[in-house]
């Protein structure tokens, strides 16, 4: 009981980095590969380790921008304090005094109230004065349709709040109190349907042209997470509901194409991630949920660092900030779960074949070193003890694990799609619960767009600004292919949203 309310507790207060806090060239758990080879286990601990000169390296100072670098992006406003006109008199001797130029004193950093106005929006008509005409013939300018008809909001006003709300998680409540402040009053029932309903037109069709690039490629990440949802009106549920957003992405080693796709389904049925990823038969790299077993895909490799966190659970409380100083059991294992980061780290930038030979011949022989090391732990060790629990799970899903020795494309980790799911998580301790099913799907597509808009380095707001601007305009339901122009990735975006 009071291991799990540690767990509980470093959870919901704890860091949730894992990263370890030395990195050595000569790292004692090498000395524990050679010696486990030959079938001695040994470990020296950090602490008895004397100092050793360890190969230095250049990294890029940080530096806070420049004021002149500052002045190259931003608009630079002069301002000249006047001197009084009483002042103008030499105060010794009273006459008048001449200007001889100017001080500089100081340079300031500006920001002022957003402006909101009113945009009326007129079109020009013309009408032809020719009489031969049985009846007067006019023409009119076109004029793009608005992002959501009927309504007052303009593209930039949808994409303001969306881009609050998805990418900053502020609740719409304290986006009401901005509005407020600003002298204009606008309730949160009307940016919530603001949002569905741009999120519904405009969005969800370009992430149907995301889907199948995201089919086509090597390698799909995918996890997914709870949140809850209100009962609909009429419904005998006076709770919440625990529904969930299933989220796919590409291969942390995807250069050209990268996205996430967030999808709201009610459970959290492997029928889900089956029917999202019918058709497709490349490598999936998932956590160990048993939902993901049965795909028919190529190849299915599962997260290392899953396996690592059950053995820094496995640790005391007071050991698990630093686990790879442990002189326990599941220190050791966090050692060699270590190296073999360290090792794979050095092969990011090669090709996936090239990946693939630097890991059968540096990775597989400390993979099947460790399988032998825990299968001699797991003989001794008692049961139902964390420890137990960590060791049999890495044993239990090995192929998995080690799946990505067959494929360059795959990662040790599913670290990518968990990163694109904290977004989302940090959103929910925020807003709590979505209203409605057509809510979560609107967010789900938000989320979608907002995520992929960073991992290609654009601007979410300015996206939404173009794509609310343009896309109303296009007869896309005839012609799919015009969005293509409209992908996060494409150069159009990338051009008109850095």
């Amino acid at each position: 009981m009071r291991s799990n309310l540690e767990w509980f507790k470093r959870q919901f207060f704890g860091a949730k980095s894992e990263k370890s806090i030395r990195v050595l060239e000569n790292d004692p758990q090498i000395s524990l590969f050679e010696e486990e080879a030959e079938g001695k286990a040994a470990l020296v601990p950090h602490q008895d380790q004397e100092e050793q000169v360890v190969k230095s390296h250049k990294r890029q100072k940080r530096t806070k921008p420049t004021i002149e670098e500052l002045k190259k992006v931003l608009e630079v406003e002069e301002v000249v304090i006047p001197l009084g006109e009483e002042q103008k008199n030499c105060p010794k001797c009273g006459s008048a005094m001449q200007p001889v130029g100017r001080e500089f004193v100081r340079s300031e950093l500006v920001r002022e109230q957003p402006r909101v106005y009113i945009k009326d929006i007129y079109r020009e008509t013309y009408v032809c004065k020719n009489e031969s005409h049985e009846e007067q013939v006019f023409t009119k300018a076109p004029v793009a349709p608005s992002v959501i008809a009927h309504s007052l909001a303009s593209a930039s006003t949808v994409a303001y709040v969306m881009d609050q709300k998805y990418r900053f998680a502020k609740t719409f409540y304290r986006m009401e109190q901005e509005w407020r402040d600003l002298g204009v009053d606008i309730s949160r029932q009307t940016m919530s349907n603001w949002i569905v309903l741009a999120a519904n037109d405009w969005l969800q069709p370009i992430l149907e042209r995301m889907k199948p690039v995201l089919l086509a490629r090597a390698i799909v990440h995918a996890d997914e997470t709870t949140f809850p949802l209100l009962p609909e009106k009429g419904s005998s549920r006076h709770r919440t509901k625990t529904c969930y957003v299933w989220v796919y992405t590409t291969g942390s080693y995807e250069q050209e194409i990268r996205m996430a796709i967030y999808e709201y389904q009610p459970g959290r049925s492997g029928e889900y991630a089956r029917n999202f990823l019918a058709g497709y038969h490349g490598a999936l790299q998932t956590d160990g949920y048993a939902g993901y077993d049965k795909l028919p895909v190529r190849l299915h490799a599962l997260c290392m660092a899953h396996a690592r966190r059950k053995f820094v659970y496995a640790l005391p409380e007071e050991e698990r900030m630093h686990p790879e100083r442990s002189k326990k059991t599941a220190g050791e294992a966090v050692r060699w779960m270590d190296k073999l980061f360290r090792i794979d780290e050095k092969f990011k930038d090669l090709s996936p074949e090239e990946r693939v030979q630097g890991r059968l011949q540096h990775e597989k022989p400390v993979l099947e070193a460790l399988k032998s090391w825990l299968e001699e732990k797991r003989k001794v060790l008692p049961g139902k003890t964390k420890l137990d629990e960590a060791v049999n799970y890495m044993l239990n899903h090995w192929d998995g694990l080690t799946a990505y020795l067959q494929d360059g494309n795959c990662s040790l980790t599913n670290n990518i799609c968990e990163r694109a799911v904290r977004p989302f998580t940090t959103g929910r301790k925020n807003w709590l619960f979505s209203g409605s099913e057509d809510g979560a799907r609107a967010s789900a597509a938000a989320y979608s767009m907002s995520e992929t808009c960073r991992l290609n380095g654009v601007s979410f707001y300015k996206y939404l600004c173009l794509v609310f601007s343009e896309v109303p305009g296009l007869d896309f339901h005839c012609k799919p292919e015009l969005l293509d122009r409209y992908l996060p990735w494409s150069g159009y975006v990338k051009d008109k949203c850095k």
